[in-house]
């Protein structure tokens, strides 16, 4: 995909997701709109078909309370409760018929509404509800079902009386007489068995029961701000995602392009590398020839920083020149590739290998004092002279050796004269031998050949 084609996909893109938006937008403002429209659930419970009114009471002999039809069709009935009983109460319910456990769900509604007539000198009116549940509910036992309850005012029922279900509340003497834990001593509605009304104050009590209804909420508002805040976060995730998915095709697109450029300039490097490598190597040792070592050297030599100490040596093959006299050139410069191979063998990745000229190398390492650098010497220097190259006439080869130590503040120059000095000594007193030149005076130790 080109640049263009990719512009005017992200542009539709783009457009799709504020359509998305702005109608996410228009569906909330018609949902909390139309909430204040839509008309409230509601279930009779009186008058109703299905419902079974009831009264009750306790009589125990004349002794205590009894209640009395007046009007059954219009539920009016009668309750006396002697003076001193407060064990004993009268009342009104509704049942469903059906089994005794099979009640109805009213957990979808909020508020359960009430009209009443009442005469009489009672104050309180008390409104129950019985739920049936079989984690503590028992068949046969009718007081099982959890009676949750609270009282209305007499002086209030003039008029229809809304009372929220939350304001019920389990009685204390049903918790403490079935032995309820408390997690399950909570108002519940969602299998009501029973509901109505008793009264708890002695006297004559009349009472019209005219309505019983509860109301609620086709859709509670918790629900619908829940069901929109879902839907919001479905499409932000939504269009989250997507970004994330076509940033991250952009970005696979731009990492590719970028390998592609990335794998050229490598390659472009690395042979960048391998010329600069060829120029600076000798072509038959493969050592650095002189380019390369002064490179080297002035990376070391001539920086901004101090020069740290170094041993410089200069290595010089005795009686090279009869070899190639002797033997060829062939066999000379399969001589020489030999002689690095073992210098190399021998040298640590850090020292610097270079051909100064012929038979002649130079090798640089950093050690601090002139013991090792003496030490490292002799090695190469025994390493030599105990080689089999194999001449013809069996004859060793050996090599000469001048080393110096580099001070702080020198030139390479200066340290490159020394060293050439130590190795001209070498040369002069009997060869296969290491001499040593130092700054500012003229020291010589002599290693003879092989102990």
């Amino acid at each position: 995909m080109n640049n263009q084609a990719y512009a005017h996909s992200s542009a539709l893109r783009t457009q799709v997701y504020s359509v998305v938006r702005i109608a996410a937008c228009l569906l909330t403002l018609a949902a909390v709109l139309l909430r204040f429209y839509i008309p409230e659930k509601r279930l009779s419970l009186y008058p109703a078909e299905t419902v079974y009114p009831a009264i009750f009471d306790y009589r125990d002999g004349g002794a205590g309370s009894i209640a009395t039809w007046i009007d059954e069709e219009n539920s009016i009935w009668h309750c006396h409760k002697p003076p001193h009983n407060d064990i004993y109460s009268c009342g009104y319910s509704l049942s469903w018929g059906g089994e005794p456990y099979e009640g109805l769900n009213l957990s979808k509604y909020t508020t359960l509404k009430v009209k009443l007539a009442y005469k009489g000198d009672a104050t309180r009116i008390r409104v129950f509800m019985r739920n049936y549940n079989p984690a503590y509910s028992h068949p046969n036992d009718g007081n099982s079902a959890k009676f949750m309850s609270t009282l209305l005012r007499v002086q209030d029922l003039y008029r229809e009386i809304s009372i929220p279900l939350e304001d019920l509340s389990v009685i204390d003497w049903w918790i403490t007489a079935y032995d309820i834990p408390r997690e399950q001593a909570l108002i519940e509605f969602d299998n009501i068995v029973t509901t109505g009304f008793d009264l708890v104050e002695p006297g004559d009590h009349i009472i019209n029961v005219e309505k019983i209804e509860l109301v609620g909420e086709w859709v509670s508002a918790e629900s619908m701000y829940l069901t929109l805040i879902l839907i919001w976060m479905t499409i932000l995730i939504w269009e989250g995602l997507s970004r994330i998915y076509w940033l991250q095709q952009k970005a696979k697109k731009e990492e590719r392009r970028l390998s592609e450029l990335l794998n050229n300039y490598q390659q472009l490097e690395s042979e960048k590398r391998e010329i600069e490598n060829l120029s600076n190597r000798d072509t038959l040792t493969q050592a650095l020839n002189r380019s390369g070592l002064s490179q080297k050297v002035e990376t070391i030599f001539n920086s901004e920083s101090p020069a740290p100490q170094v041993a410089v040596f200069v290595i010089d093959i005795d009686f090279f020149k009869s070899i190639n006299d002797t033997f060829g050139h062939d066999v000379g410069d399969t001589t020489l590739q030999k002689v690095v191979n073992i210098i190399q063998t021998n040298m640590r990745s850090e020292d610097i290998l270079g051909r100064w000229g012929g038979e002649e190398f130079v090798l640089i390492t950093r050690v601090t004092d002139l013991k090792t650098a003496l030490h490292v010497a002799n090695k190469l220097r025994k390493c030599i002279a105990v080689h089999n190259f194999e001449f013809p006439d069996d004859r060793q080869l050996t090599i000469s050796m001048g080393l110096t130590m580099s001070e702080i503040g020198d030139r390479f120059e200066d340290v490159f004269k020394r060293a050439d000095v130590a190795l001209y000594k070498a040369k002069h007193t009997g060869r296969n031998c290491v001499k040593v030149e130092i700054k500012e005076a003229e020291h010589s130790a002599k290693q003879k050949g092989p102990q």
